[in-house]
């Protein structure tokens, strides 16, 4: 019996075919191509070779533009290191260390952060036929140093209904204060019960202040999801320099929001940045059918439940990090009680 597992769910493995002849066919009819296929689409390549050649990330297009031609070249060289170890045919080798790499290849798809490339001259929305818009422009009214903007761009991201990454033209809208502080977001799909937040940015005169940043992005949570009627705002959180939302320089010190820390928990290791949302209101499920960097924000009227769901689920407080963020001190207090 072989001692790997053969995918035989593929969409060209054949049918109904004598087990001794699987391997011999697997070689025929499985490329490094169609495996790629399987988990990122060719317009999701073609956009990371033009996000990399944007931001001028020239190890990243020079990988995505030759993204076939350099993982069979690892494949090669991997066959080569294990040659004398090898137990099977090299045929079966090859398939295998094929499916080996592809492996270890989605995994470095899933945790990749999205990327946008969109307009950046946002133009402002003052009126819309669309629910979500049309009510968010009425509540604005309410907060004049306030406006909502729009633009247009392209994405790749990793799909975990799908498995694989996907290539998607959307539209971009910002909402943004006369300071500059600013967050750009997806609108919910239909009967999404949240929102997609894609960035958040305090300019750099204010950055280090963080009552400034919690009341303003107090604000802004309540306008795109609590007045919405959504139950949460989510948001992988950052894990790498985002180069058109620039860090104020600090003197000597290297960017404090990937410095790890080690948390306990299902969280364990991860970056300041993570810890910071965590204290402002953030909770972080890893749940297993989504990006497990991903950050969610809960209504006040559906927080505790989100609580009561995860203690149960996990049997830990997933709000034990909160400090003096986003909640009253009323709800703050219920959230923060141990189970």
């Amino acid at each position: 019996m072989l001692e790997f597992a053969t995918p035989t769910h593929h969409k060209n493995f054949p049918q109904n075919v004598p087990c001794g002849l699987i391997p011999r066919v697997i070689l025929c009819v499985i490329t490094l191509r169609e495996l790629l296929a399987d988990v990122i689409e060719d317009e999701a390549i073609e956009h990371k070779v033009k996000f990399a050649r944007a931001w001028g990330i020239t190890t990243d297009e020079w990988f995505y533009s030759n993204l076939e031609r350099i993982l069979e070249g690892y494949v090669e060289s991997e066959l080569r290191k294990a040659n004398r170890l090898l137990s099977v045919s090299p045929d079966i080798a090859l398939i295998k260390k094929r499916i080996d790499v592809v492996r270890e290849f989605t995994q470095d798809l899933i945790r990749q952060r999205g990327q946008i490339t969109y307009d950046s001259n946002f133009k402002t929305l003052k009126n819309s036929n669309h629910p979500f818009l049309n009510s968010l422009i009425a509540d604005l009214n309410l907060y004049p140093d306030w406006r909502l903007k729009f633009s247009t761009g392209e994405a790749n991201k990793f799909c975990f209904k799908k498995f694989k990454r996907i290539y998607k033209r959307l539209d971009v809208y910002q909402l943004e204060n006369i300071d500059g502080f600013k967050c750009e977001f997806e609108l919910p799909e239909k009967d999404e019960d949240a929102i997609h937040l894609l960035m958040m940015w305090t300019p750099l005169e204010k950055q280090g202040l963080f009552c400034y940043t919690r009341h303003n992005f107090r604000i802004a949570f309540d306008l795109l999801c609590v007045r919405r009627g959504l139950h949460s705002l989510y948001s992988p959180v950052l894990g790498a320099d985002w180069p058109e939302c620039p860090l104020k320089a600090g003197k000597g010190e290297c960017d404090w929001r990937f410095k790890t820390v080690q948390l306990d928990g299902r969280i364990g290791q991860t970056t300041r940045l993570t810890l910071y949302w965590l204290r402002m209101g953030a909770m972080m499920p890893r749940w297993s059918s989504t990006n497990p960097e991903t950050l969610y924000f809960f209504s006040p009227d559906h927080a505790l439940e989100a609580k009561a769901t995860i203690e149960e689920e996990f049997g830990e407080n997933p709000y034990r990090f909160l400090g003096r963020g986003i909640y009253d001190d009323a709800l703050s207090a219920k959230l923060i009680a141990c189970i």
